[in-house]
């Protein structure tokens, strides 16, 4: 399964996902539901402290073995999510504020997803590292599947709220985290070769950690510009906000997809190439996604009301603004996420920090100044701010790397039109399903 396609499928589960739950929970308990997937995910991945990404750089660059990293990975889960977990519990009850006791108590229920979402990435650095993208992506739409289960379930067949929804949302991990360590297991068993590692590594440990707190700082703060905003939103307007806000934020990051898409893909090879090859691919990446979500942009600005009216219904229809304003610094994102798995694969993930940790702050203070100003439509210009400040400083750091100036970034070449009839040639074939035996076993 390609990673397009499958970020497709999961953008087309996610959305009846988001639609039952606001249909049902009402702007209030859509607010909650995605103010604590917001929190649990971002504390997660925050006390990774980069060790996933480190995970996947050595596995590509084959600088140790796929037993190495599986079993550092699980000793990482274990340590990093024994500390994690109380210290969320602890924190969590300030997001809640004065808000309902019901919204206390399943954010402390959510902190059991916090050690899940930390196994899931940890997966997900070896899926990427030895090169397997298609069976992470099968279990990304195999979860979401699961997760749209259990939200029919749990609020349609028998009536619940915001509790069961959560409840549905630690259940999918709990999917996503037993098929992943099936599939790593039978991929051990192909590695039967490899030597058995015997105990802790510290070498392995030392570059785990020497490489992942090289950019974790750029990670955390990439992530907080990304999420930082829906946090003040219902920590200053209250869950109401926030369920309108997070409407526009789910709808202008569907578009995400494909820069994303790409990123997964480009940052292992990145990692295993020479910086001519890094030189040459980055560019073409980088203007096939910025003019991929400007193309999908476009209408989604012009559709927003209808579509808006159609599937979350008339109580939603405040969040347009907000949506309209984010949509322009998205497209632009498009480009700055590509540049980051670059420089990640390059094994310069300080320098990009500059950039992110500036673009952070900027996203911070104007959060602080426009929020209590202007509401929702302020958290949104302040993050369409960040995300421009963020592109643009990241153009910089790989103009000043690898000599290719910002505009070969966004302005397109006569080459590119046969490598977009390429790429649509390659993702037709990709989508034909096998029907035979030997057909099947060549995918």
């Amino acid at each position: 399964m390609t990673t397009f396609f499958s970020r497709i499928l999961v953008t087309l589960i996610n959305v009846p996902i988001s639609v039952l739950v606001a249909r049902t929970l009402g702007t209030e308990g859509q607010g909650g539901y995605s103010a604590v997937l917001t929190f649990s995910t971002l504390w997660g991945t925050s006390f990774l402290l980069g060790i996933d990404t480190a995970h996947t750089y050595l596995l590509a660059g084959k600088r140790y073995t796929l037993r190495q990293i599986v079993r550092h990975s699980w000793i990482w889960s274990l340590i990093l999510g024994a500390a994690a977990t109380p210290v969320y519990w602890w924190v969590a009850p300030w997001l809640a504020g004065d808000d309902s006791s019901v919204f206390r108590s399943v954010l402390t229920l959510s902190a059991l997803s916090v050690p899940l979402v930390m196994a899931k990435y940890l997966m997900l650095s070896m899926f990427l590292g030895e090169g397997r993208v298609d069976r992470f992506n099968l279990l990304q739409v195999v979860s979401n599947i699961a997760l749209l289960a259990l939200v029919v379930v749990l609020l349609l067949v028998f009536p619940g709220g915001i509790r069961e929804a959560v409840w549905a949302y630690i259940a999918s991990l709990v999917v996503f985290v037993i098929l992943g360590g099936v599939w790593v297991a039978e991929r051990l068993r192909e590695h039967q070769e490899e030597p058995e590692p015997v105990g802790w590594n510290p070498e392995l440990a030392k570059s785990s950690v020497v490489y992942g707190l090289k950019g974790h700082l750029g990670t955390l703060v990439t992530a907080m510009t990304y999420r930082l905003d829906q946090l003040l939103v219902t920590k200053m307007l209250g869950l109401e906000a926030q369920g309108l806000y997070s409407i526009a934020v789910l709808l202008s990051e569907k578009l995400s997809h494909i820069p994303a898409s790409i990123q997964l893909i480009l940052f292992p090879r990145i990692s295993a190439s020479t910086a001519e090859d890094a030189n040459r691919l980055t560019p073409v990446a980088c203007r096939l996604a910025f003019f991929g979500v400007l193309g999908a942009a476009l209408p989604l600005f012009l559709l927003s009301e209808p579509l808006v009216r159609l599937f979350y219904g008339h109580d939603f229809l405040p969040c347009l603004p907000s949506l309209r304003v984010l949509l322009p610094g998205v497209v632009l994102l498009a480009v700055g996420k590509i540049l980051a798995g670059d420089l990640s694969g390059r094994n310069r993930r300080g320098t990009a920090t500059v950039a992110m940790t500036f673009a952070f702050l900027l996203n911070f203070a104007l959060d602080l100044w426009w929020i209590p100003r202007y509401g929702i439509i302020g958290a949104a210009w302040a993050t369409n701010a960040a995300y421009t400040a963020q592109t643009l400083m990241l153009a910089l750091v790989f103009w000043r790397i690898s000599g290719i100036g910002p505009w070969k970034l966004f302005v397109p070449e006569r080459a590119d039109a046969q490598r977009v009839r390429r790429v649509l040639k390659g993702l037709a074939r990709s989508a034909h399903v096998p029907r035979t035996p030997s057909e099947r076993r060549k995918v």
